[in-house]
This record gives structure tokens, sequence and C-alpha cells, in this order.
């Protein structure tokens, strides 16, 4: 069994649902969190479970998007990964496993190229518009 949570990203309340999640479901069963920037480890700290916590990142729009980010916490195991991974490829879903660090993979890239696409308009290289262009069409 599988149970995705996709909640505001507010830690609070995934640690919450978490604790909820953890006394209702069977012990056996697999908790991930919908999340671009929370720590897996950190939410599943309040289980019982956390060898069968995870985050999964799935991007938006969800139907549309092909991949999804697989983090590992601290403690999740590679059983956990894997039946999560499966999953995933049954949604259509191309996956990545990432350990757990600030920004997982996606968000990291993304933040570099925001990063360069600003110093790109303040030095003059282009406009706004070109630049949304290019990273867009490019």
């Amino acid at each position: 069994d599988l149970v995705i949570e996709a909640v505001l990203e507010l830690m609070d309340l995934k640690i919450d649902i978490f604790r909820q999640l953890d006394e209702i479901c069977p012990s056996h069963t697999i908790l991930a969190t919908n999340t671009s920037t929370m720590s897996p480890t950190e939410i599943a700290a309040g289980t019982r479970r956390a060898d069968r916590c995870v985050a999964m990142h799935f991007f938006n729009p969800v139907p549309k998007m092909k991949l999804a980010e697989i983090i590992r916490g601290m403690d999740t195991s590679d059983q956990t990964v894997e039946i999560v991974r499966a999953v995933a490829e049954q949604m259509g879903k191309e996956t990545v496993e990432v350990n757990e660090f600030p920004g997982f993979v996606a968000g990291r890239i993304s933040a570099l190229v925001g990063n360069e696409a600003m110093y790109m308009l303040m030095e003059g290289v282009a406009s706004a518009e070109d630049i949304d262009k290019a990273i867009k069409l490019g």
C-alpha cells in the first residue's frame, strides 16, 4: 500500500498528517510526501516507519510532465524506493533518485537558470521577453 500526501508546503501540516497516517494505515504502508522543498527525514521523524517514508516531487502540470523525483530520507529503505519507483513508472513517469539535499535536483538546476537569466537581464544581454522566449523554446 502507498499513500501520497499532497498538502500545502507547510512542514507542521505535513508532519501532523504523517502522524495521523502512521496511526491509521497498516504498518506495511509506504507514506510519501509530494514536495519540492521539504525534508522527508524531518517529516518521517514523527512516525514509527521512517524506513517506509519518502518524498516524491511531481512537476506541474502533473498529467503532462514526465519527471518525478524520488527523494530518499536518511532512513528510507531501498525497498521503499524501488516500490515508489515502480508506482511512478506505472503512472507513466520517468524517475530520478535523489539523496535528500536542499533543492533536490530539478529545483537546483532551475535556480541556476533563473539566476543566470537575471544576470543576463542586468547585463543588458537581451530583454526579459527575449530571455524568457529563449528559455522556453531553446
